[in-house]
């Protein structure tokens, strides 16, 4: 067996195979198409943007060129507006454009076969799908769904939520994915404690100049539409979070850079509590969410 490492921005190593309705140029690593069957394989999780991980995105991104994968994750802002796609979320394929998109994109490649595993909170591996990339995937997620979703009944002012550590804590990029399933539970205008280390910092020198290039997020937001990256696009969103939810986060994050874009960071849980009991007179209701990065609220009560 023969490992190659596939590198997107080498444009020499990369075939057009065509353009989706939605104007994303598809192109893919040459030496994969030259071979007769292409197997996916990979792991279901739930995602921020394309509703599940896995089956289509181990061609895209997974083998695609960056401008290909660029092209398709600009549909994760609003086309109508400020701020994400409302279509363009965790748990959502059908009418999701990001989804809609990869599926187009990958049709031109058309993989022979897929095998894609889901895995518990421990890493180990609870169960496996394979066959049809699309059908296969499809019932994969929704063993996912079977497992993974949390019910709720309302949405809490207060969640405690930790990104399970290491390291999915490693840095803030990472710890996003945390913060975006802890907002499917708290009230708008509530508070999100969140428990990451981020050891490695935010992860992406993008996102600190988004945080400390400009001044207000619309200039933010201008910024990304005209030069998106990934990265930028959920340092723009982490800001836009922190205007709608008061975040507290128990990291070893620099406090000075996190409070420019309004999240105050703690060195101890029971700091950022103390802070959060104070902001209620009287009862207020708490979510915990000890492995927030892969347990996604589903909000079932009247407020859904």
């Amino acid at each position: 067996m023969k490992v190659v490492d596939h590198d997107s921005r080498d444009d020499s190593n990369l075939t057009y195979v065509g353009t989706t309705s939605r104007k994303t140029e598809v192109f893919i690593n040459k030496l994969a198409l030259s071979y007769d069957h292409i197997i996916v394989s990979g792991g279901i999780v739930f995602h921020d943007l394309a509703g599940f991980g896995g089956g289509r995105k181990g061609i895209v991104p997974g083998i695609a060129g960056y401008k290909t994968v660029m092209q398709n994750h600009a549909h994760s802002l609003n086309p109508m507006g400020s701020g994400a796609n409302p279509d363009v979320r965790s748990n959502l394929t059908d009418g999701n454009p990001f989804h809609e998109d990869l599926m187009e994109a990958v049709a031109f490649v058309n993989p022979s076969f897929l095998l894609n595993v889901l895995v518990d909170e421990n890493g180990s591996i609870m169960h496996a799908v394979a066959g049809n990339y699309i059908t296969a995937h499809q019932a994969g997620c929704e063993f996912l769904r079977s497992v993974d979703l949390s019910q709720i009944p309302f949405k809490a002012e207060v969640v405690v939520a930790s990104c399970g550590g290491y390291p999915k804590d490693i840095n803030f990029y990472q710890a996003t994915k945390s913060l975006v399933n802890a907002i499917h539970a708290c009230k708008l205008g509530g508070d999100i404690l969140l428990l990451a280390e981020c050891n490695e910092g935010l992860g992406n020198p993008e996102m600190e100049a988004i945080y400390h290039d400009f001044e207000t997020n619309a200039q933010r937001e201008a910024h990304v539409k005209e030069h998106y990256t990934i990265a930028k696009f959920f340092a723009y969103m982490t800001c836009v979070w922190a205007e709608e939810y008061k975040i507290h986060l128990v990291s070893s994050l620099d406090k000075d850079m996190m409070k420019r874009v309004g999240i105050d960071v703690y060195d101890s849980l029971d700091e950022a509590l103390h802070v959060v009991h104070q902001r209620y007179d009287g009862a207020y209701h708490v979510y915990v969410m000890p492995s927030a990065g892969s347990t996604l609220p589903e909000l079932t009560g009247e407020e859904a």
